[in-house]
């Protein structure tokens, strides 16, 4: 399963708890409520500051977003997966990756 996927399916887990529509999401974190549902669907990632808002409307922290199971990779695997999801990437995410990833040091 793709990060954007797991991403995805995270966002609609933390919003559905919530008992949030997508609409209700969206108008809280100022994007259309189509973006919410590109994202849940693994169709699309959102934004730095998107994922500030998304961190603040579930009151946690942006690292928390990304708490998904990942246990079907092994260590290597991760590493791989990763490095082939940058690579595949276009320079405007490739420097969001870099933002969130110093940010998690």
């Amino acid at each position: 399963m793709s990060g954007q996927k797991l991403f995805g399916n995270r966002i609609k887990t933390l919003r559905t708890e919530r008992n949030l529509t997508q609409d209700n999401l969206a108008e809280i974190v100022n994007v259309q409520p189509r973006h919410i549902s590109r994202i849940e669907n693994g169709h699309s990632f959102c934004s730095f500051e998107v994922l500030e808002s998304f961190a603040r409307a579930f009151d946690l922290q942006i690292k928390d977003l990304f708490d998904f199971e990942q246990d079907f990779l092994k260590d290597i695997d991760i590493e791989n997966e990763i490095a082939n999801i940058v690579h595949t990437q276009p320079i405007k995410n490739k420097r969001l990756f870099y933002r969130i990833i110093n940010f998690l040091k």
